[in-house]
């Protein structure tokens, strides 16, 4: 006999849960209008078998002529064995129907089961993270996470550049002994048998080549889904995260994709899989950084953890206060040093860029008055026009670029992140295409205690907390009154 399968969404009607059948599929299965049948419920399962003398009898509309069968369940154990449960899939063969939880309901039980069980036992989260770069964003998240006592460790990574992940391997401590890193485009991986699995928390930011003004007018590109590597990158973000199940998802992005039609599709999908989205656009200087960058940083958290305790990403608080001036982060570097420039090419190409009417002006910046720079990008090395450059502090005309260590301090990440690396355009590219350290070094301390609460929370262990952040000049304090 032949094997039916449907899911669907679970109704409701005042409060209860309600499984509606009817149509062919019954009719093929044996449940025709007029017959019995029992019905049994255990562990999220109902079970429906026909019997002659059975408790229930289908029902019928009649219509055209003919009779259509119908059961409607509304129960208390219809709602007590799904709930939570959004769909239902049922399953007919050989007399009886089999309801349970639908594939998806299933996997997001499971993903939560298994980030609780592994919260609760003390043992270390698994981490992936896509588009690593030298480890930035991952390196601010783990100390987050070590400042809230949460123990971690990135069991996954993916980098395209050999020299961006070799510097991670290098200077990072959140490695799991038997972690897989991936020196690989995502597209070029498929996914299998071999999908990693028992994956906690993803990590990624989308590249952002194609979101960005300069990104679309150096292109020539209208969108930024039509950039030629760039374009489709959330189709592969959004295959890990279907193919992983996280619990938690941390995206981070320029302000403006959240205006595409990639992060317009990326919360549709990440709905459909059981997240709930937090969202929140950061600013450095908020968070102690000299380079006031603005970026958009999101949350996904499965929907059964939110529902036992509300992520609250606008709860994150800044640690530190930023530095007075420039000249607060300068390294000592001589007056007389063949490091200072005219860059004559550049203030002609300013004076070009005001006869066209563009907006790109250059940022030459005096550091004992400058209190906060602009964004320092990926291709920093290159003396480009409208990124910041310290004035000579005697010779006028005369700039040069900063130091990556200066760098490194404008965007508040340790200088231990870049040790070793030799190339300056290399070390200036994993600095200038990273985030503020800061941002996530206290976006991992909410999480961190968060996830305790949370997971307390959802098995039963303590009941639901006022979960609060209050704001400190040095060190981010979670607050959870009983």
């Amino acid at each position: 006999m032949a094997t039916d399968i449907q899911q669907y969404h679970i109704g409701n009607n005042r409060g209860n849960k309600r499984i509606w059948l009817q149509g062919r599929v019954l009719e093929d299965h044996g449940f025709v209008a007029g017959t019995r049948y029992n019905r049994s419920a255990t562990d999220g399962r109902v079970t429906l078998i026909l019997a002659a003398d059975g408790r229930y009898v289908v029902s019928g509309r009649k219509r055209s002529g003919s009779i259509t069968p119908i059961i409607d369940m509304e129960s208390r154990d219809i709602s007590e064995n799904f709930e939570g449960c959004d769909a239902v899939k049922l399953v007919y063969k050989g007399g009886s129907i089999v309801i349970s939880q639908s594939d998806l309901d299933a996997r997001i039980k499971s993903r939560e089961q298994r980030f609780v069980r592994t919260v609760n036992a003390g043992k270390p989260l698994n981490c992936a993270s896509l588009y690593m770069g030298g480890g930035i964003l991952d390196a601010g998240l783990h100390e987050g996470f070590k400042l809230s006592d949460l123990p971690a460790q990135v069991k996954v990574a993916v980098e395209i550049e050999s020299k961006y992940l070799d510097s991670s391997v290098r200077n990072n401590d959140f490695w799991a002994p038997d972690a897989l890193r991936l020196n690989s485009p995502m597209e070029l991986m498929l996914f299998g048998s071999s999908a990693p699995e028992g994956i906690h928390v993803l990590s990624g930011g989308v590249p952002c080549t194609g979101a960005s003004r300069g990104g679309r007018s150096k292109n020539k590109i209208q969108f930024a889904e039509d950039h030629e590597k760039a374009g489709a990158q959330i189709f592969y973000t959004l295959q890990w995260v279907a193919n992983l199940h996280p619990s938690l998802c941390i995206f981070e992005n320029l302000i403006e994709y959240a205006s595409t039609a990639s992060w317009s599709i990326a919360k549709g999908v990440l709905d459909n899989l059981g997240y709930v989205i937090c969202y929140r656009e950061f600013s450095g200087a908020e968070f102690g950084a000299l380079e006031d960058r603005k970026r958009m940083v999101a949350v996904a958290v499965s929907k059964g953890l939110h529902a036992a305790l509300e992520f609250n990403i606008d709860a994150v608080m800044p640690r530190k206060t930023k530095p007075a001036v420039l000249a607060d982060v300068l390294e000592v570097v001589s007056e007389d040093s063949d490091v200072w420039g005219q860059c004559s090419y550049l203030v002609a190409k300013q004076s070009r860029d005001l006869v066209d009417g563009k907006g790109f002006r250059l940022q030459w910046l005096d550091a004992e008055i400058a209190e906060t720079v602009g964004c320092i990008g990926r291709g920093y090395f290159k003396r480009r026009s409208t990124e910041p450059m310290v004035k000579h502090p005697t010779r006028n005309g005369f700039v040069r670029l900063l130091t990556p260590v200066e760098h490194a301090a404008c965007k508040t990440i340790p200088i231990k992140l870049i040790d070793g690396i030799d190339s300056l355009s290399t070390v200036h590219e994993i600095i200038g295409q990273s985030v503020v350290y800061e941002w996530f070094a206290c976006l991992g301390t909410y999480i961190g205690r968060w996830t305790k609460a949370a997971a307390s929370i959802y098995t039963g262990r303590m009941p639901r907390p006022e979960f609060t952040q209050k704001e400190s000049a040095n060190q981010p304090q979670t607050e959870m009154a009983l």
